[in-house]
Formats: C-alpha cells, structure tokens, sequence
C-alpha cells in the first residue's frame, strides 16, 4: 500500500462502528494500520464484531458510548489523549421515514440527538485533543438527503411502506453538512480537517427491509445500477482520513452510484 493511504501510527474512533457502514469504515481504517476503536451502544453486537475482527487480523476495540450523552464522550476522550494522532469518524444515526404531519413530536429530539448533536458532541471533545497536538482528520457521515429532497414515491408506490418524506432526517444531515463547513474553516489553521461523506442508496441492516419493487425501483434510479453495500464507503473513508486528501477540507464526498447527478 503506498504511504499516503497509509495510517500507521494513527488512532481513529469510529461511531456506530460495530456494523454496516461503521463496521466497513472500521475495518479499512485498521487494515491501513490504525488503532481503531469503534464506538457502538448495541453491545449485543460486540462479541460478533470482535469475531470477524480477528478474523481478519485487524486492530479494533470495541466500547460503548452514546453519542447523544456529552458526559460519555469526555469520560472516553480522556483515556486516549496520549499525543497518538487521532481519526473521529462521526458515522452513528438514527433514521426517520415518516412525512411531518404524521410523525410523532418527540421523534425530533431522538433524530437530531444523534445525527446531529452527537456529531458536534464529538467533534467538539476530541476537536479539543486534536487541537492541542496540532493534527486531526473528522469524517462525518451525512446523506445525499441532507441536499436533496427524498422522492417519496420511490418507496410507497405498490408497497405498504410508510412514505419516505421525513424532515427531520433531512434536517439533521443538512445540518452535519453546514457543521462540517464551519468546522473546516475554523479549525484549518490548527491542522485539522473537517470533511463528509454523503452515501446514496446503501444495504445495510438498517434499510434490509428495502426489498421488491422498492428496491427495483432504487436501482433503477442510480445510474450505476445497483444499491451500494458496506465496503463501497471504505475507501472514502480510507482516503479522507489519510494523507492521500491532505489539501482536503470542507469537502462533501458524494458516494452514491451516481444517485446526485441526473
């Protein structure tokens, strides 16, 4: 591997890392030689995840931590902050399909604690460790529905689906996009740099139940022709947190089969 992918020497935390896209981002990140630690609140899934790490041969730790709970991450923060170069990928979140008129009110602050304030809680603590040593790469998983409108059709019609026109989803990853702005420009001048990551249409545990003419109709609307699945984000990954995308910052990349461009 030529060493500009190379993350030897570096440590990078993964949210929502003990699966799908999490997972995928973990494992290329510790397969580059990070230390990894995935963060996750889903400790039923940790005995399975540490399993296929092994199996792999990579280096990943597995802890729990609630994004949302700003106690939690300081607590964690603190017992890494040895100088050790750090990675934060903010990838957990929460999903939401329901139109505005019909979803619950308490589902707001369940969304955008997570998606959204989970990702400022973060990058704010270890934002703080990556500016005393003057080094630091963040990765925020945002959606292309933080800039485009969902087409509720795509996923209702002929099916018994709820309709996917939820604002509250949209709302919470355009504001991860408008943070990773900010943060890329106030923290360029300490070496840090603040990027996303918009996936399209992707398998994964939490969109699994997407199947039929749902699912035909998505492919059908990418232009490469088929949902992506997990590893199809690992190199984006791979590439903003290395010093492959070292003139990078403020930067949303688009992985979505093409999704963006009709």
């Amino acid at each position: 591997m030529s060493d500009l992918f190379s993350l030897e020497g570096r440590r990078a935390f993964v949210t929502g890392g003990v699966k799908g896209l999490g997972f995928s981002m973990a494992k290329a990140l510790a397969l580059a030689g990070a230390e990894v630690v995935a963060l996750d609140i889903d400790e039923s899934e940790f005995a399975d995840a540490q399993a296929a790490t092994e199996e792999l041969g990579a280096n990943i730790a597995y802890r729990y931590c609630d994004v949302s709970n700003p106690r939690e991450i300081q607590d964690l923060v603190g017992t890494y902050d040895d100088g050790t170069p750090l990675v934060l990928v903010n990838n957990a979140g929460l999903g939401s399909a329901l139109p505005a008129i019909e979803v619950p009110l308490e589902e707001w602050p369940r969304i955008i604690d997570t998606n959204l304030y989970g990702v400022f809680l973060c990058s704010r603590y270890f934002g703080e460790i990556m500016i005393q040593h003057g080094t630091g790469s963040i990765i925020n998983i945002a959606s292309v529905y933080g800039s485009l409108g969902p087409d509720g059709r795509l996923y209702r019609e002929g099916t018994s689906l709820p309709p996917y026109e939820s604002p509250i989803y949209s709302a919470s990853k355009g504001g991860v996009l408008g943070m990773t702005r900010a943060l890329a420009c106030a923290w360029a001048r300490y070496g840090i740099r603040v990027n996303s990551i918009s996936p399209g249409m992707f398998l994964t545990h939490q969109s699994r139940s997407i199947t039929g003419d749902v699912a035909a109709r998505l492919v059908d609307r990418t232009p490469l022709g088929r949902m992506g699945v997990p590893d199809d984000l690992a190199g984006a990954a791979l590439f903003l947190a290395s010093d492959a995308s070292s003139f990078v910052t403020g930067h949303n990349l688009v992985v979505d089969g093409g999704w963006s461009a009709w």
